[in-house]
């Protein structure tokens, strides 16, 4: 977690970092997932409020002091790190239902 404070290219190679660990260490999947949607909170303000777009982008940039502005944050990173983990457990899920596994869950309620 003490990474996510660290400069922005640390940061960039954690989200790759993490996603390749979601990918091969299913174990590991919950803490990937929680660090990840922990920092995407940071810049998302959720449904019901009056602010559109949702992402607040204004918050992963550094404005100088007329010396222009410097990126914070490397949502990109981020945002490719939170679709590998959706992708991957929708995968998941697509091969599971395919095996009878999901449906068998759903029929025993």
């Amino acid at each position: 977690r003490r990474c996510t404070t660290q400069q922005f290219e640390v940061r960039s190679e954690l989200y790759s970092g993490l996603a390749e660990l979601y990918l091969h260490q299913p174990h590991l999947r919950p803490s990937v997932i929680e660090i990840l949607f922990d920092q995407f909170s940071l810049f998302y303000e959720p449904n019901g409020t009056e602010s559109l777009p949702p992402l607040r982008l204004e918050k992963a940039v550094e404005h100088g002091n007329g010396e222009g502005s410097c990126i914070r944050e490397p949502l990109p990173d981020l945002l490719r790190g939170i679709r590998v983990c959706v992708l991957s457990a929708s995968a998941v899920s697509d091969e599971m239902e395919d095996d009878g596994i999901l449906q068998r869950g759903r029929d025993d309620r």
